[in-house]
């Protein structure tokens, strides 16, 4: 004789219908923000802006589409835009650059105007440039700004300077570019514990 078959009851579907979301910005929408086009929206924001005399509207856009930017790889492209534009004036884009320099409120702001001037400033942007580096944020757009706007040897004693004033990543960034330095003085301070960024 069979024996009768007990039902299996199964538990319904599990749904997230009605449960309350964690406070804060989840993991996924982290990665929003990322798009893959905003190197190029930044540059087409600054070529247009350096089309006519700079006005608020033109330098608000360029102000808001380099926050869209991540990191320096980013800048690069944006840069790499900007540069095939041959028609473009370095004048504009030095004053749009100094703009952002001296009045962004944001970190990718400000080094965008670093990488701005990086590529048509002049060496009487370098004190600007330097004072900016100080802030631990933005010391490496600094000092590749420095690295542009210098002659090598000068650009080698601001990187030295602005070494010696800042600690954490802004140390490490100038540091690996003053390694191959042959100045006795700037060696020596490497040997003796310059290169130490206390992270």
């Amino acid at each position: 004789m069979r024996r009768a078959r007990r039902a299996t009851i199964r538990p319904a579907l599990w749904s997230p219908d009605g449960v309350e979301p964690l406070p804060g910005t989840t993991y996924l929408e982290h990665l929003a923000p990322h798009d893959g086009d905003a190197p190029l929206l930044a540059a087409a924001a600054v070529l247009e802006a350096c089309r006519n005399p700079l006005g608020t509207t033109s330098v608000h856009t360029v102000a808001e589409r380099l926050t869209a930017l991540q990191g320096p790889h980013d800048v690069d492209r944006m840069l790499e835009a900007i540069r095939l534009d041959v028609r473009v004036s370095r004048l504009r884009l030095a004053e749009l650059g100094r703009w952002l320099c001296r009045f962004g409120v944001r970190d990718w702001q400000v080094k965008g105007g670093l990488a701005l001037l990086g590529i048509s400033g002049t060496p009487g942007d370098a004190g600007l440039v330097a004072r900016l580096g100080l802030l631990d944020d933005v010391t490496l757009y600094a000092a590749v700004a420095l690295r542009n706007l210098l002659p090598p040897a000068e650009a080698e004693s601001a990187l030295f300077d602005l070494a010696k004033k800042v600690e954490g990543s802004g140390r490490i960034h100038c540091v690996n570019r003053l390694k191959n330095s042959r100045r006795p003085d700037v060696a020596d301070w490497l040997l003796q514990g310059g290169h130490d960024s206390a992270v």
